[in-house]
């Protein structure tokens, strides 16, 4: 009994060394198709629930940034939101980064842009469905070659096989641990969209203002016409 649970255990320490690029190309290919195979109703890309990541900027011009700057963590407040972080320079401009509901992205930013001038507006999105699909199901064959190595470790006599396996434990915990990092951002990104926000205060032109922008208006037009 304990040399067949010594050959399981080494058995199943050397599938996991080959995962992690450590040789026996052979055994490794075998293995990965096993536990790394996707079933095939986790693999629909047409499925409702798509995780999409948004992402806006949005620049516009005040007569008050001050205020403008308050207003505008008040909507994303009201939305559901927060201010993730901001910067200004007194009162000349700020940036606001801003994260909120998904659902709510466009409408905070007509809201935002009925604050002052709107200068110019970006809005993106980006489909993460796939890598979620594919971390889900690698995550769950990893969480079940962890767990049964724990199992087998429990069982094992030898000192040498018991240390050699907690060092594989140690490294598939590494891999789960990063897996569910990244499949808990991407969830977060997805739930809350991030909008930037950029506030310039209004430039008041003078006579000699206008005057140089004419000249420079002038100047542009005897090397393009349109």
């Amino acid at each position: 009994m304990r040399d067949f649970t010594r050959v399981l255990l080494l058995s199943i320490v050397l599938s996991v060394a080959t995962i992690f690029g450590s040789g026996c190309g052979a055994l490794a290919s075998s293995y990965r198709v096993a536990a790394d195979r996707e079933p095939t109703q986790s693999l629909d890309q047409n499925r409702s629930d798509r995780m999409l990541i948004k992402r806006a900027s949005l620049h516009i011009e005040v007569d008050d940034v001050k205020t403008v700057v308050a207003m505008a963590a008040s909507i994303a407040e009201e939305a559901g939101g927060y201010v993730e972080n901001s910067s200004s320079s007194g009162n000349e401009d700020a940036s606001l980064t801003m994260r909120v509901p998904a659902e709510e992205l466009e409408g905070v930013l007509d809201r935002l842009a009925a604050l002052g001038t709107e200068t110019s507006r970006y809005l993106s999105t980006e489909d993460v469905t796939g890598e979620v699909i594919d971390l889900e199901a690698t995550l769950k064959n990893r969480i079940a070659l962890r767990d049964r190595l724990r199992t087998l470790l429990e069982r094992a006599q030898n000192v040498k096989d018991v240390l050699l396996v907690e060092e594989q434990l140690t490294r598939l915990q590494a891999q789960i641990d990063s897996m569910e990092g990244r499949l808990k951002s991407l969830r977060g990104k997805a739930k809350l969209a991030s909008l930037t926000l950029y506030v310039n205060r209004k430039r008041i032109l003078g006579p000699l203002g206008y005057l140089a922008k004419g000249l420079w208006w002038v100047t542009t037009k005897l090397f393009v016409i349109r």
